[in-house]
Protein backbone atom coordinates (compact mmCIF):
# COMPACT_ATOMS: atom_id res chain seq x y z
CA UNK A 1 0.00 0.00 0.00
CA UNK A 2 2.86 2.37 0.76
CA UNK A 3 4.32 1.85 -2.72
CA UNK A 4 0.88 2.38 -4.25
CA UNK A 5 0.44 5.66 -2.39
CA UNK A 6 3.88 6.90 -3.44
CA UNK A 7 3.22 6.00 -7.10
CA UNK A 8 -0.19 7.63 -6.97
CA UNK A 9 1.20 10.83 -5.41
CA UNK A 10 3.95 11.03 -8.05
CA UNK A 11 1.31 10.57 -10.74
CA UNK A 12 -0.85 13.22 -9.06
CA UNK A 13 2.05 15.70 -8.98
CA UNK A 14 2.83 15.24 -12.67
CA UNK A 15 -0.84 15.48 -13.60
CA UNK A 16 -1.28 18.63 -11.50
CA UNK A 17 1.72 20.21 -13.24
CA UNK A 18 0.17 19.52 -16.65
CA UNK A 19 -3.15 20.95 -15.41
CA UNK A 20 -1.47 24.14 -14.19
CA UNK A 21 0.25 24.67 -17.54
CA UNK A 22 -3.03 24.01 -19.35
CA UNK A 23 -4.85 26.42 -17.02
CA UNK A 24 -2.33 29.19 -17.65
CA UNK A 25 -2.80 28.83 -21.41
CA UNK A 26 -6.61 28.69 -21.17
CA UNK A 27 -7.23 31.54 -18.73
CA UNK A 28 -4.19 33.66 -19.54
CA UNK A 29 -4.09 33.44 -23.33
CA UNK A 30 -7.24 31.98 -24.84
CA UNK A 31 -9.81 33.32 -22.35
CA UNK A 32 -8.29 36.44 -20.72
CA UNK A 33 -10.10 39.24 -18.87
CA UNK A 34 -12.79 36.99 -17.34
CA UNK A 35 -13.92 35.81 -20.77
CA UNK A 36 -14.09 32.32 -19.25
CA UNK A 37 -17.15 33.61 -17.37
CA UNK A 38 -18.65 35.09 -20.52
CA UNK A 39 -18.29 31.81 -22.43
CA UNK A 40 -18.79 29.24 -19.67
CA UNK A 41 -15.55 27.42 -20.49
CA UNK A 42 -14.76 26.80 -16.81
CA UNK A 43 -17.11 23.78 -16.70
CA UNK A 44 -15.24 22.09 -19.56
CA UNK A 45 -11.91 22.87 -17.95
CA UNK A 46 -12.99 21.39 -14.62
CA UNK A 47 -14.21 18.23 -16.37
CA UNK A 48 -10.82 17.79 -18.04
CA UNK A 49 -9.14 18.59 -14.75
CA UNK A 50 -11.18 15.89 -12.98
CA UNK A 51 -10.12 13.22 -15.46
CA UNK A 52 -6.50 14.34 -15.63
CA UNK A 53 -5.75 15.07 -11.97
CA UNK A 54 -8.16 12.78 -10.12
CA UNK A 55 -8.99 9.74 -12.24
CA UNK A 56 -5.42 9.05 -13.44
CA UNK A 57 -3.74 8.94 -10.01
CA UNK A 58 -6.73 7.03 -8.59
CA UNK A 59 -6.34 4.32 -11.23
CA UNK A 60 -2.61 4.18 -10.51
CA UNK A 61 -3.41 3.66 -6.83
CA UNK A 62 -5.66 0.75 -7.76
CA UNK A 63 -3.44 -1.08 -10.28
CA UNK A 64 0.07 -0.35 -9.01
CA UNK A 65 1.90 -3.49 -7.89
CA UNK A 66 5.65 -3.86 -8.57
CA UNK A 67 5.23 -7.64 -8.78
CA UNK A 68 2.72 -7.52 -11.63
CA UNK A 69 4.11 -8.45 -15.02
CA UNK A 70 1.45 -6.32 -16.71
CA UNK A 71 2.23 -3.21 -14.64
CA UNK A 72 3.87 -1.27 -17.48
CA UNK A 73 0.97 -2.10 -19.77
CA UNK A 74 -1.60 -1.00 -17.18
CA UNK A 75 0.21 2.28 -16.50
CA UNK A 76 0.52 2.92 -20.24
CA UNK A 77 -3.23 2.42 -20.67
CA UNK A 78 -3.91 4.91 -17.88
CA UNK A 79 -1.59 7.49 -19.45
CA UNK A 80 -3.24 6.98 -22.87
CA UNK A 81 -6.68 7.55 -21.31
CA UNK A 82 -5.43 10.73 -19.66
CA UNK A 83 -3.81 12.04 -22.82
CA UNK A 84 -6.95 11.29 -24.86
CA UNK A 85 -9.13 13.17 -22.37
CA UNK A 86 -6.65 16.05 -22.27
CA UNK A 87 -6.48 16.25 -26.07
CA UNK A 88 -10.28 16.29 -26.29
CA UNK A 89 -10.50 19.01 -23.66
CA UNK A 90 -7.78 21.16 -25.24
CA UNK A 91 -9.38 20.81 -28.66
CA UNK A 92 -12.85 21.73 -27.36
CA UNK A 93 -11.56 24.73 -25.43
CA UNK A 94 -9.41 25.92 -28.34
CA UNK A 95 -12.21 25.62 -30.90
CA UNK A 96 -14.53 27.64 -28.68
CA UNK A 97 -12.00 30.32 -27.74
CA UNK A 98 -12.92 34.01 -28.17
CA UNK A 99 -11.24 35.53 -31.23
CA UNK A 100 -12.84 38.97 -31.58
CA UNK A 101 -14.45 41.60 -29.39
CA UNK A 102 -16.49 43.40 -32.06
CA UNK A 103 -18.08 46.82 -31.71
CA UNK A 104 -21.53 46.44 -33.23
CA UNK A 105 -23.53 49.71 -33.58
CA UNK A 106 -23.96 50.47 -29.86
CA UNK A 107 -22.47 47.48 -28.03
CA UNK A 108 -19.72 44.87 -28.25
CA UNK A 109 -20.22 41.25 -29.30
CA UNK A 110 -17.90 38.46 -28.22
CA UNK A 111 -17.18 36.30 -31.27
CA UNK A 112 -15.84 32.79 -30.71
CA UNK A 113 -13.83 30.69 -33.16
CA UNK A 114 -16.78 28.54 -34.17
CA UNK A 115 -19.15 31.46 -34.74
CA UNK A 116 -17.82 32.43 -38.17
CA UNK A 117 -17.98 30.20 -41.24
CA UNK A 118 -14.39 29.59 -42.47
CA UNK A 119 -15.26 30.67 -46.02
CA UNK A 120 -16.45 34.07 -44.75
CA UNK A 121 -12.90 35.21 -43.99
CA UNK A 122 -12.06 35.31 -47.70
CA UNK A 123 -14.51 38.23 -48.14
CA UNK A 124 -12.80 40.45 -45.55
CA UNK A 125 -11.66 43.80 -46.95
CA UNK A 126 -8.62 44.04 -44.68
CA UNK A 127 -5.84 41.47 -44.82
CA UNK A 128 -5.68 41.16 -41.03
CA UNK A 129 -9.20 39.70 -40.96
CA UNK A 130 -8.77 37.10 -43.71
CA UNK A 131 -7.95 34.30 -41.28
CA UNK A 132 -8.83 33.19 -37.76
CA UNK A 133 -6.57 34.67 -35.07
CA UNK A 134 -4.44 31.89 -33.61
CA UNK A 135 -3.62 33.55 -30.30
CA UNK A 136 -5.32 36.17 -28.17
CA UNK A 137 -8.46 38.22 -28.73
CA UNK A 138 -8.55 41.07 -31.25
CA UNK A 139 -10.56 44.28 -30.97
CA UNK A 140 -12.63 45.02 -34.10
CA UNK A 141 -15.04 47.63 -35.41
CA UNK A 142 -17.97 46.33 -37.50
CA UNK A 143 -18.89 48.95 -40.11
CA UNK A 144 -22.48 48.98 -41.29
CA UNK A 145 -22.90 48.90 -45.09
CA UNK A 146 -23.71 52.26 -46.67
CA UNK A 147 -26.04 50.82 -49.28
CA UNK A 148 -29.62 50.90 -47.85
CA UNK A 149 -30.61 47.68 -49.66
CA UNK A 150 -27.57 45.84 -48.35
CA UNK A 151 -28.24 47.15 -44.87
CA UNK A 152 -31.85 46.01 -45.02
CA UNK A 153 -30.84 42.59 -46.34
CA UNK A 154 -28.37 42.23 -43.47
CA UNK A 155 -31.03 43.20 -40.93
CA UNK A 156 -33.65 40.81 -42.22
CA UNK A 157 -31.06 38.05 -42.51
CA UNK A 158 -30.08 38.46 -38.85
CA UNK A 159 -33.74 38.49 -37.76
CA UNK A 160 -34.39 35.26 -39.63
CA UNK A 161 -31.49 33.45 -37.99
CA UNK A 162 -28.62 34.44 -40.26
CA UNK A 163 -25.31 36.02 -39.31
CA UNK A 164 -25.41 39.41 -37.61
CA UNK A 165 -23.04 42.26 -38.49
CA UNK A 166 -20.50 41.24 -35.83
CA UNK A 167 -20.05 37.78 -37.37
CA UNK A 168 -19.27 38.82 -40.96
CA UNK A 169 -15.56 39.66 -41.55
CA UNK A 170 -16.55 41.49 -44.75
CA UNK A 171 -17.64 44.42 -42.57
CA UNK A 172 -14.68 44.39 -40.18
CA UNK A 173 -12.61 47.55 -39.91
CA UNK A 174 -9.73 48.81 -37.80
CA UNK A 175 -10.99 49.67 -34.32
CA UNK A 176 -8.62 52.57 -33.65
CA UNK A 177 -9.65 54.32 -36.86
CA UNK A 178 -13.25 54.36 -35.61
CA UNK A 179 -12.59 55.26 -31.98
CA UNK A 180 -14.51 58.56 -32.24
CA UNK A 181 -17.69 56.72 -33.27
CA UNK A 182 -17.33 54.29 -30.35
CA UNK A 183 -16.70 57.13 -27.89
CA UNK A 184 -19.98 58.75 -28.88
CA UNK A 185 -21.88 55.63 -27.80
CA UNK A 186 -20.29 55.21 -24.35
CA UNK A 187 -22.79 55.30 -21.49
CA UNK A 188 -22.58 56.65 -17.95
CA UNK A 189 -21.45 54.26 -15.23
CA UNK A 190 -24.22 55.22 -12.82
CA UNK A 191 -26.73 53.50 -15.15
CA UNK A 192 -25.33 50.16 -13.97
CA UNK A 193 -26.92 50.58 -10.54
CA UNK A 194 -30.38 49.98 -11.96
CA UNK A 195 -29.30 46.80 -13.75
CA UNK A 196 -27.44 45.33 -10.76
CA UNK A 197 -29.48 45.87 -7.57
CA UNK A 198 -27.59 43.05 -5.84
CA UNK A 199 -24.16 44.44 -6.75
CA UNK A 200 -24.51 48.11 -5.87
CA UNK A 201 -21.31 48.06 -3.81
CA UNK A 202 -19.33 46.94 -6.86
CA UNK A 203 -20.96 49.61 -9.01
CA UNK A 204 -20.13 52.27 -6.43
CA UNK A 205 -16.49 51.14 -6.36
CA UNK A 206 -16.33 51.42 -10.14
CA UNK A 207 -17.80 54.92 -10.04
CA UNK A 208 -15.22 55.93 -7.43
CA UNK A 209 -12.40 54.29 -9.39
CA UNK A 210 -13.36 55.74 -12.77
CA UNK A 211 -14.45 59.43 -12.84
CA UNK A 212 -17.51 59.93 -15.04
CA UNK A 213 -15.82 62.74 -16.97
CA UNK A 214 -13.26 60.33 -18.43
CA UNK A 215 -14.80 56.86 -18.27
CA UNK A 216 -18.03 55.05 -19.09
CA UNK A 217 -19.26 51.63 -20.13
CA UNK A 218 -20.70 49.62 -22.99
CA UNK A 219 -22.34 46.16 -22.97
CA UNK A 220 -20.55 43.03 -24.11
CA UNK A 221 -22.94 40.40 -25.42
CA UNK A 222 -21.62 36.87 -24.97
CA UNK A 223 -22.80 33.28 -25.39
CA UNK A 224 -23.04 32.40 -21.69
CA UNK A 225 -23.07 35.63 -19.66
CA UNK A 226 -23.16 39.23 -20.84
CA UNK A 227 -20.59 41.53 -19.29
CA UNK A 228 -19.77 45.21 -18.87
CA UNK A 229 -16.78 46.89 -20.48
CA UNK A 230 -15.25 50.00 -18.92
CA UNK A 231 -13.94 52.39 -21.57
CA UNK A 232 -11.98 55.61 -21.78
CA UNK A 233 -14.34 58.19 -23.26
CA UNK A 234 -11.62 60.01 -25.17
CA UNK A 235 -9.76 57.08 -26.74
CA UNK A 236 -12.47 54.35 -26.64
CA UNK A 237 -9.83 52.03 -25.18
CA UNK A 238 -11.19 49.14 -23.10
CA UNK A 239 -9.90 49.51 -19.55
CA UNK A 240 -11.56 46.65 -17.72
CA UNK A 241 -13.96 43.72 -18.15
CA UNK A 242 -16.50 43.50 -15.32
CA UNK A 243 -19.02 40.73 -14.60
CA UNK A 244 -21.98 43.09 -14.16
CA UNK A 245 -25.22 43.10 -16.13
CA UNK A 246 -25.05 45.85 -18.77
CA UNK A 247 -28.82 45.96 -19.34
CA UNK A 248 -32.17 44.92 -17.91
CA UNK A 249 -32.49 41.52 -19.61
Amino acid sequence: MKQRLIASLIHFGLSALVAVVFGCIVFGLWYPNQLDIATGVTAIFLLVLGVDVVLGPLLTLIVFNPLKKELKRDLLIIVVIQLAALFYGVQSVYQGRPIYVVFNIDRFDLVQAGDIAPESFADARLEQFKSVPRWGVELVFAKRPRNPDERQELLFGALSGGADLAYIPQYYDDYNNNAAFVSAKIRELNELSGFNPDSKALVERLIEKYPSADFGYLPLRASKQDMTLILNKKTAAIIEYVSLKPWNY
